[in-house]
């Protein structure tokens, strides 16, 4: 099983992702903020290199992985593009959305450093959760990457517990 864990700014993502590869036994896991990490020096050329590697491992990882990012920008397009190249293959897929109320959000994002080399400022947080949650919205449930979707509620459950509810969320679609 392949997975797309998708959400806003502090929506816990990444908490769900390190639980879920633990649960799943899981050794490909990738990230944006990772490979950011790892191949960008904050400028737009080391943004492009960091996306390509993205979609290098979305390409060639074979078997179970892990990816995440926001699901939003102008990079979804890419990454719904190789999902449906490995769906013609038969691979399984799932997108996982990290649904979190925007208070909470707000909460979690309040003083948070980010210290991910970026060629771009978010801005402040208020503004940067209701553009991404506007843009989430708008691919929620339309089937915008051609797999079964499922929604986890990272403001109600704690990591341990959403990354449960994957994986027998998995198992029924």
């Amino acid at each position: 099983m392949k997975y797309l864990v998708i959400g806003n700014i502090s929506a816990g993502k990444t908490s769900l992702c390190l639980e879920l590869q633990k649960q799943a036994d899981i050794k490909e896991y990738y990230s944006i903020d990772g490979l950011r990490q790892e191949f960008s020096d904050g400028t737009y050329s080391g943004e492009f290199l960091a996306w390509a590697m993205m979609l290098k491992r979305l390409q060639e990882i074979e078997g179970p992985a892990i990816y995440e990012f926001s699901g939003t920008g102008k990079n979804k397009w890419f990454v719904r593009e190789v999902i449906k190249q490995s769906l013609a293959k038969n691979e399984d897929w799932r997108v996982v959305f990290c649904s979190c109320d925007k208070g909470q959000l707000l909460k979690r994002a309040e003083g948070r450093e980010y210290d991910i080399p970026m060629p771009y400022n978010f801005g402040p947080p208020g503004e940067s959760i209701s553009f991404m949650g506007r843009e989430l919205s708008a691919i929620h449930g339309d089937d915008y990457f051609g797999c079964p979707e499922i929604t986890v509620r990272t403001d109600q459950l704690s990591p341990e517990e959403a990354a449960a509810f994957v994986l027998e969320e998995s198992k029924k679609s």
